[in-house]
């Protein structure tokens, strides 16, 4: 779970949480993740995407125990609704997928060969990460304590990035440029301990850029945190 999947308050995606999520035992895990997906409908801003350097991302156990393969595909079809409202019993578009990692694929036999049968009637191309068998290809996740993280199967959204990799100043600049408050999701992220390896470096262009939310109440506790950052980076 990385980016507005843990905060966002829309309705859709606290339903989702609530009703299919045990969030009371999310475990923070190092992923690959960096801002490079601009999201029309965040006034052109950055998102999330899973690539990049090792950054800090959320796992967070069902509620439901994932017994056969039609249970797993039923999640990743409530993930990708909460992911796109209009999706109705899809797991992808041309833009995102969900894909799925499953720590030892032959121990659980058919549920990991159904599930890429079911991805692949529906995906033609897939998004990196994601393989043309519906696999996420990263390392499995690990923990605090550098011990990999204990689940059986994980399932995450991979979303379509920019061509070109955009630097921190141009993340910086689409947040400094808008007026609709759209930094929340910068905020949010940090907030709620979702981290990439660049956030101190966005945080200094900001800082240079002096957008007017910048100095606003709103979201102190995770500006103070960045300010400190940004002043360990400059030592």
């Amino acid at each position: 779970m990385i980016g507005s999947l843990k905060w966002d308050r829309d309705g859709r995606r606290e339903k989702w949480r609530a009703s299919r999520l045990s969030m009371d035992n999310e475990v923070r895990v190092t992923v690959p993740l960096r801002y490079g997906r601009k999201s029309m409908s965040r006034d052109n801003t950055y998102t999330m995407v899973l690539d990049g350097e090792p950054g800090i991302g959320l796992l967070v156990p069902f509620k439901s125990e994932i017994s056969n393969a039609r249970a797993l595909i039923v999640e990743a079809e409530a993930l990708w609704s909460a992911e796109a409202p209009n999706s109705r019993g899809s797991i992808a578009a041309d833009w995102g997928s969900v894909g799925a990692l499953f720590q030892d694929a032959d121990a659980v036999g058919s549920v990991s060969t159904e599930w890429t049968t079911r991805f692949e009637k529906e995906v033609q191309i897939p998004i990196k990460p994601i393989t043309k068998a519906g696999m996420l290809a990263i390392g499995w996740p690990t923990n605090g304590a550098n011990e990999p993280a204990e689940f059986d199967v994980i399932l995450a959204t991979a979303t379509m990035p920019e061509t070109k990799r955009p630097s921190p100043l141009e993340i910086a600049t689409a947040w400094a440029t808008q007026a609709n408050g759209r930094e929340e999701y910068f905020l949010n992220n940090i907030l709620h301990g979702i981290r990439t390896t660049e956030d101190a470096e966005i945080w200094g262009h900001l800082r240079a850029a002096s957008p007017k939310w910048l100095d606003e109440g709103a979201f102190a506790v995770a500006k103070s945190a960045l300010d400190a950052e940004f002043a360990e980076l400059g030592a």
